[in-house]
C-alpha cells in the first residue's frame, strides 16, 4: 500500500486540526534535537534541526511532557500549535524519511518498475 505524501500546507493543517499531530509534532522537532541540547532544552548547535533557541527551553519541555506519556492541556496545545507553524519544513522532511523508510526493497523494485513501464 502506498504512503501519503504530505506537503508543508497539509502537514500545517494536520497540525491545525489534530491535537495529537501537535503532541506528536513536538516530539518529533525535540528529537531532532542534538542530545546535548536536548538535556540543556537550550539550541547550542546552528544545524537547522530540532528547535530554535527562542523555543527549545518551552518546546522540550512540552516535548517531555508527550514523551512521559501524558496529553498537553487545551492551554499547552494551543501554545505548541503556534510554536510548530514555523517547524512545518522539518515536519515535513520528518515525514517524507519515514516514507522512505517504509518502503521495502521489494516495495522500491515495484515502484521503480511501475515508473519505468509508464515512462517506455
Amino acid at each position: 500500500m502506498a504512503n501519503k505524501t504530505w506537503t508543508k500546507e497539509e502537514i500545517k493543517t494536520l497540525l491545525e486540526q489534530n491535537d495529537r499531530a501537535v503532541e506528536r509534532g513536538l516530539v518529533a522537532i525535540y528529537n531532532r534535537q542534538t542530545e546535548d541540547e536536548q538535556f540543556a532544552q537550550t539550541t547550542s548547535h546552528h544545524n537547522g534541526r530540532g528547535f530554535n533557541g527562542i523555543d527549545a527551553s518551552f518546546g522540550s519541555k512540552l516535548a517531555e511532557v508527550v514523551l512521559k506519556g501524558w496529553h498537553l492541556s487545551p492551554k499547552q496545545v494551543a501554545c505548541a500549535r503556534r510554536i510548530l507553524r514555523k517547524y512545518a519544513g522539518q515536519l515535513l522532511a520528518v515525514a517524507q524519511a519515514k516514507e522512505e523508510a517504509a518502503i521495502s526493497p521489494s516495495d522500491y523494485d515495484s515502484v521503480v518498475n511501475t515508473e519505468e513501464a509508464a515512462v517506455a
